[in-house]
């Protein structure tokens, strides 16, 4: 394929090429089509050069997108370029190189214990009879939503009170031990119990 291909084209198809691998499709989706519309659907992909990627930058910028957001969109950009470049064999380098800035890394904030205490609460007040337990154990694990979600029984370990976390549902890849405090012991076994009722 040609190097000259119209940005269009090649967003739709980088789009097409990842449908079934990717479940943020929509989003990268959302993210390329912002550079159709700025560049316009026709520009030829070998005519963007790195300063023309700054301008869309700035453009970005004076709109009031936060630069944490506009380096996931050229990162997106970078990305279905690589992957065009490689597949099509093309001889031309990636304009994104480069152009990522540091952005602030915002305020972390922590729960108090009484506020963590009334999420519970609330969380009682719902319909679901195991959502506070798992909301009580996320709190006291810090295990992601998906870690806990997946979560089975033969990975809890309540004599040496353990949590193992296996490698397939962390973030890193790695499998990951916590260590279970009282709270956290005593959300296991009321979702024990809860799954025992249930039969």
């Amino acid at each position: 394929m040609q190097s000259d291909i119209p940005l269009s084209l090649f967003v739709s198809k980088y789009l097409s090429a990842i449908q079934s691998r990717l479940r943020s499709h929509g989003q990268i989706a959302r993210r390329l089509n912002r550079f159709v519309v700025y560049f316009g659907p026709s520009r030829a992909l070998d005519s963007i050069r790195r300063t023309h990627l700054a301008d869309y930058v700035e453009c970005r910028q004076s709109s009031g997108v936060s630069p944490a957001s506009i380096n996931v969109e050229i990162a997106s950009f970078s990305a279905a370029w690589n992957y065009c470049v490689k597949r099509w064999e093309l001889t031309l380098p990636n304009p994104v190189v480069g152009l990522y800035f540091r952005s602030s890394p915002g305020r972390l904030r922590y729960l108090e214990h009484e506020e963590a205490a009334r999420l519970v609460q609330c969380a009682a007040l719902t319909r679901s009879r195991v959502l506070p337990f798992f909301i009580s154990l996320a709190l006291h694990t810090g295990c992601r939503k998906n870690e806990l979600l997946q979560l089975k029984w033969k990975s809890v370990d309540f004599h040496r009170s353990i949590i193992t976390i296996e490698a397939e549902t962390t973030k890193t890849g790695k499998r990951r031990y916590l260590p279970m405090n009282r709270s956290a012991r005593d959300a296991l076994l009321s979702l024990s119990r809860r799954c025992e009722e249930v039969g």
